[in-house]
């Protein structure tokens, strides 16, 4: 295969650039076509496709799923997204843990790692040599003295290249005794790995975080009297390192707005979004806090929660910019909401593409699939079309059929068609539209309801880089429809719930608003600052249903049935007849969702 019609990408498990060929069509010649050419010669999953990249070679800077890769350049197949606990990902896919293993050892081999210190973790690298060489030995049934004659490949280049050869012979003594005195012990390779891959975790867990420099206006409060833009460093970390309780007061739009300074070894053991400028680490937002994505030529602008004007962000790159993006973006489907792509005006995942325009699930499993057939729509004819999680191109139908049992199908796209294997007879079956394999799989049933993804889909496949510690106040507040059921959130208490300091009162741009900070107490007995909206005294004359008498207000104009069944509930005079928040969102989902989608 010639260069001109490949790519070149660093493979870690081979240890070399491999040839990856061009994809045939225009629109299928992407980064994501790219990524999943090698998931499919590596045996890597469907369900940890999300969590892989493509590298540019000798750079910092991620492409985008969507970005056309330059056969001039040399890329690297990386594992991006760092999920919480690294035995969860040998549990959901072997071949990826073990492509980790060699990328985070290659890494370590190369002085790639920058918060290792060589000379303070003198004993630490030794140990990681030991260990490797160790998981050689079982892993390839190698014995000590072949790895004598190979120890260089396990040392560091960093110890190799600046330490004495006196101290890299005395090294090299020490690591053969280790060897020597655990060879005969029968661990699992899996294992060995593991401890590898946590400990260098424990001394380096920002191995897998990203950091870039750009510019922000200066924020207010000691920069007052300064203008123009301050360059800073950004980095987003998806993982706390200390379980800590604090309030979540984020920049304002332009950096001069609400901001909180964070102790360091607060700033760099909490996650969300950081800022580095003047020697400090500042809290912009966290994860689920960010609305959208947009990209003006080099600026970025995010739009956040409880903020009227978007955070700013300017860069002096192109692909520096991207990879910003796309690691918000690639975080946010993989801790929040799998099905949304918050640049999707700007860059977007193909792959995510497709299966919106298929209406089908990612690879929740079948288990949930089930689960949300049944909670959503008992009639005969629904059904959910799924990811496999296995095999790429390989799609499940589970449907409710007339005996009240799902039964599941499978379903294969080739060549441009949809191929159904028949039950009774070992003929296959080709469809050109998904509909028509939709009809075929069970003629007796009249009507079929596809159910579509949703923003709330919480399948544990799906949200792989989640956190597993408990929730954030923020989270017990703004769960899904579930966490909100089980929290029973509804109207509050502003008496009880809410604390409102002496803190300044701002007229928003509508007219009739005002607002201010407040603490939220919560069941936990502890505390989150909110912002409150409140009507101005002059309207509630205008606005309020009921005057300072108690007589009901006349409506401005006849309401209509989303009205009279969503909202009016929710304002009854007795407080006991009100529709909880919870409650609201269920009927929402309900009338959404009722019968699904009909395809035919």
């Amino acid at each position: 295969m010639s260069d001109e019609v490949s790519y070149q990408v660093f493979n870690y498990v081979a240890d070399c650039f491999i040839n990856v060929p061009v994809a045939g069509r225009a629109e299928e010649d992407t980064c994501e076509y790219v990524c999943r050419w090698i998931c499919q010669q590596l045996k890597i999953k469907p369900v940890v496709f999300a969590l892989v990249g493509l590298r540019v070679h000798g750079e910092k800077w991620f492409l985008a799923g969507c970005s056309r890769p330059s056969t001039d350049k040399k890329y690297d197949f990386r594992l991006r997204f760092k999920v919480p606990e690294f035995s969860c990902l040998k549990a959901l896919d072997q071949e990826l843990f073990n492509y980790y293993y060699s990328q985070l050892r290659y890494d370590l081999l190369h002085n790639r790692i920058p918060e290792i210190d060589y000379r303070k973790y003198e004993n630490k690298i030794l140990g990681y040599v030991v260990n490797d060489m160790y998981r050689k030995m079982i892993e390839d049934k190698v014995g000590v003295n072949e790895l004598k004659r190979d120890c260089e490949k396990y040392i560091p280049r960093k110890i190799s290249r600046d330490l004495t050869v006196c101290f890299v012979n005395v090294a090299q003594k020490r690591v053969f005794k280790l060897l020597n005195s655990i060879q005969n012990r029968d661990h699992d390779v899996n294992y060995v790995k593991n401890v590898y891959i946590n400990d260098i975790d424990n001394i380096a867990p920002g191995y897998l975080y990203e950091e870039y420099a750009a510019e922000i206006q200066y924020p207010r409060g000691e920069f007052s009297s300064r203008t123009g833009k301050c360059p800073v460093k950004l980095r987003f970390q998806p993982y706390g390192t200390a379980a800590t309780v604090r309030d979540t007061t984020k920049y304002g739009s332009t950096g001069g707005g609400l901001e909180r300074t964070l102790e360091h070894e607060e700033a760099t053991t909490t996650p969300g979004l950081k800022v580095f400028y003047a020697s400090k680490w500042q809290h912009v937002t966290n994860i689920d806090e960010i609305l959208t994505i947009l990209v003006e030529k080099l600026t970025v602008k995010l739009a956040l929660e409880d903020q009227s004007e978007p955070y700013c962000i300017d860069f002096h790159d192109q692909t520096e910019l991207n990879s910003f993006v796309t690691c918000l973006a690639g975080y946010y489907r993989l801790m929040c909401k799998w099905t949304v792509y918050l640049c999707q005006d700007y860059l977007s995942s193909p792959s995510l593409d497709l299966l919106k325009e298929l209406k089908c699930h990612g690879p929740i499993g079948g288990k949930y699939s089930t689960d949300k057939i049944r909670e959503k729509n008992s009639s005969c004819g629904a059904c959910i079309i799924r990811q496999c999680e296995e095999q790429y191109d390989t799609y499940y139908v589970d449907m409710l059929e007339t005996d009240g049992l799902i039964k599941t199908y499978k379903l294969i796209h080739a060549a441009d068609q949809w191929h159904v294997q028949s039950e009774t007879e070992e003929q296959v079956y080709r469809y050109n539209q998904l509909t028509e394999a939709l009809k075929s799989l069970n003629p007796e049933i009249t009507s079929v309801y596809r159910l579509p993804p949703s923003d709330n889909d919480t399948a544990p496949n799906l949200l792989l880089c989640r956190p597993t510690l408990k929730s954030s106040p923020k989270r017990l507040l703004r769960g899904g429809t579930q966490e909100l059921g089980q929290k029973r959130a509804c109207i509050i208490n502003a008496a009880k719930e809410l604390v409102i300091n002496r803190n300044p009162v701002e007229d928003e741009t509508d007219g009739f608003t005002k607002r201010t900070r407040a603490d939220f107490l919560l069941p936990n007995n502890s505390k989150m600052e909110v912002t409150l909206k409140l009507l101005k005294n002059e309207k509630e004359g205008d606005y309020l249903k009921y005057d300072v008498d108690g007589n009901e207000l006349p409506l401005p104009e006849p309401f209509s049935y989303v009205y009279d069944k969503l909202m009016a509930p929710c304002f009854k005079r007795n407080p006991h007849e009100r529709m909880t928040f919870s409650e609201l969102l269920e009927e929402l989902n309900d009338m959404i969702n009722q019968y699904g989608e009909p395809i035919y």
